[in-house]
């Protein structure tokens, strides 16, 4: 019979690296809020010259994701809906007549219906730069932008700070088709060794506004980096997921999954790997009123890692929006 020591994906950090990156998150903190304070100050003071605008964005969101733990086998994907709420406010300076900034605060929570625990809550503020280098409704316009956040969860295990900041070019084709492409950076640092991720991305969108109500849109992206996983080590009735040692031999990091531990029988593990990842998504944005829209969207997710180890998942959302 094969054995498995469950210590063997019990990994923790060691006290002093954990002690390192709550240090590094703490100044990157300090020094976005203390960046995003010395602009609004800046153009407060002479908001007598610039255009400022205060905006309040509120959308609700129900959702059903096929795979939640972005499991490979079959016998480990769980299914689970969820509703999230957000809430943004908004200050926006429009510099120039080609250029604008906008900073912006932003709560987020998340219920999830089967896992618990991987409910969270969200805070977080965003710098946002927009130019255009020459007039005119089809030249292309700009944007970069850079954000973090500190996501808690129902398990400290998962709890993390997430900085992500990208780059894109906006180019209207008609009146009717305008064109995203731009790239992206995203990582994650959190209290686990597996959730600690990172990835880069090139994406590009494109939407069809068919009137003044429908905007549909499609993206595609194109991820390389790190993504987590989660299967069960021990099933049910006591006996070993002997089949998942590839997973083990090929995992940067592995740790006992407590969020998963915590809904479920059985003892499930979270895993790390390197792989290539394919997004996919397919969206309806329905205008209601003047400030307000319905967006319906299916996001799919293609990752593949050494060992032709993959994952699938699809996540249905429905959402409203609404600014004042």
């Amino acid at each position: 019979m094969v054995t498995c020591d469950v210590a063997i994906y019990q990994n923790k950090k060691p006290k002093s690296t954990l002690i390192m990156q709550k240090t590094k998150n703490n100044l990157l903190k300090l020094i976005l809020f203390c960046s995003l304070y010395i602009c609004s100050s800046t153009f407060v003071a002479v908001g007598q010259t610039i255009e400022i605008e205060w905006l309040h964005d509120v959308d609700m969101s129900f959702g059903f994701n096929n795979n939640q733990g972005q499991a490979q086998k079959d016998r480990d994907i769980i299914e689970d809906k969820f509703i999230e709420l957000n809430y943004s406010l908004i200050f926006n300076i429009d510099i120039n007549d080609d250029s604008a900034i906008s900073l912006k605060g932003f709560l987020e929570a998340r219920k999830q219906n089967v896992l618990d625990d991987l409910s969270r809550t969200t805070y977080g503020a965003q710098f946002i730069y927009r130019w255009q280098s020459t007039r005119g409704f089809f030249e292309p316009f700009y944007q970069f932008n850079i954000s973090i956040q500190d996501d808690t969860y129902g398990v400290v295990q998962r709890d993390s700070t997430v900085i992500e900041s990208q780059f894109f070019a906006t180019k209207r084709l008609t009146d009717a088709f305008t064109l995203v492409a731009g790239i992206k950076y995203w990582s994650q640092d959190s209290d686990g060794t597996v959730f600690d991720l990172y990835r880069n991305e090139g994406f590009v969108n494109l939407d069809y506004r068919h009137n003044a109500r429908y905007l549909w849109y499609m993206t595609y992206g194109y991820r390389k980096g790190e993504i987590w996983s989660t299967s069960q080590a021990v099933f049910c009735n006591g006996a070993i997921a002997d089949d998942i040692f590839p997973l083990i031999n090929w995992s940067l990091e592995m740790e006992t999954d407590h969020a998963f531990n915590n809904a479920l029988c059985g003892d499930w593990i979270a895993y790390k790997l390197k792989a290539d990842t394919h997004t996919l998504t397919l969206g309806l944005n329905v205008a209601v009123g003047e400030s307000s829209a319905f967006d319906f969207s299916v996001f799919h997710i293609d990752s593949t890692a050494e060992a032709n180890i993959s994952y699938q998942s699809t996540i249905f959302r429905a959402s409203y929006l609404v600014r004042f």
